[in-house]
């Protein structure tokens, strides 16, 4: 998620650049090489939509969630995850004060081969959804992808139909159907319309189905107890904001006073929540040296968690396990 971004468009003789809220810089190199625990990913074969997997057999980005989601809770997915520009997973622990709040889990083990980390959000079932994305002058390219929370390896494609709906580059988080159920719906906002789109993704088929508008663009997570948050920072003051997961409509708004605004070089950031408090990843290109971490309470105060982390983070995610409340 999140960096800023230079997209081709076909009917436009130049190229634009384009600062969106969930995206990663596009320099057509391959992101997310296999490294030490992580397994060799399915890799995009030059000028195609559909991927190559090492046996030389390929396959299209369609397949769906068999089987559904594990009504439990794997290990680890009581934990926030964040994914930075070097396409390296880690886990990051609220309680730890300093840069050890970092723990590496492995570099992303899919090769997509073009596309970049876009956004990410982790299932009850111990794996990250990640999506990845590029658009240039003759093709957009948008594929999500599974990954084990463990140790980054990659599981092949997600279940989602990415493109359905028109939705390429958008920011996910699943939601529990109802407070303390096991069973859970991925929401997305799509990034790349104005005004920005809620969708739902669709169990028994992957497809996006599209059911309102977002007052912005941003960044999405769900809790346990069954609500939808997102993260805005490009309103006036950026603000937190409960999401109706019917139609869109804002439920409940917490301002973010005291964050600098988005500026025209370039951003990237990301949102987490865990034990009853809000986590922002955040870096201002000209301002910032590194990413930021930042703690919103839902009474609105908001602290300077983590600062100068030495990463620039451009994906987080936890799943509906994480603690409502902070931990006895």
């Amino acid at each position: 998620m999140r960096p800023q971004a230079v997209f081709q468009y076909p009917w436009v003789a130049m190229t634009m650049t384009l600062v969106l809220a969930a995206c990663s810089a596009n320099d057509g190199s391959v992101i997310g090489t296999t490294g030490d625990g992580g397994a060799a990913g399915p890799a995009l074969d030059a000028g195609q939509d559909t991927f190559v997997s090492p046996d030389g057999g390929s396959f299209a980005d369609v397949g769906v969630n068999e089987g559904g989601l594990n009504p439990a809770c794997a290990a680890g997915t009581d934990s926030i995850y964040a994914v930075d520009k070097d396409n390296v997973l880690y886990r990051f622990d609220p309680d730890e004060p300093t840069l050890a709040a970092f723990s590496v889990v492995g570099p992303l083990g899919c090769e997509p081969g073009g596309p970049t980390p876009y956004d990410m959000t982790v299932a009850r079932d111990g794996f990250a959804h990640v999506l990845y994305g590029s658009y240039n002058s003759f093709a957009t390219k948008a594929f999500t992808f599974r990954v084990n929370i463990e140790n980054g390896a990659c599981d092949g494609f997600s279940w989602v139909k990415t493109g359905t709906a028109d939705f390429w580059m958008f920011a996910m988080g699943f939601v529990s159907d109802a407070p303390g159920s096991s069973e859970e719906t991925l929401y997305l906002v799509d990034n790349g319309t104005v005004p920005a789109r809620l969708a739902y993704v669709a169990k028994d088929t992957g497809a996006i189905v599209p059911v309102g508008t977002l007052p912005s663009e941003g960044d999405f997570l769900g809790t346990g107890n069954a609500d939808l948050w997102g993260f805005f920072p490009g309103v006036q003051p950026p603000a937190v904001m409960r999401i109706d997961k019917n139609d869109g409509s804002v439920l409940e708004t917490i301002p973010v006073q005291g964050l600098p605004p988005l500026g025209g070089d370039g951003w990237a950031y990301a949102f987490a929540f865990w034990g009853g408090s809000f986590y922002i990843f955040y870096v201002i290109d000209g301002t910032d040296s590194s990413t930021n971490v930042w703690k919103l309470d839902m009474d609105g105060t908001l602290t300077l968690h983590l600062p100068n982390t030495g990463l620039r983070i451009v994906g987080a995610g936890v799943s509906t396990c994480a603690p409502l409340d902070v931990p006895k």
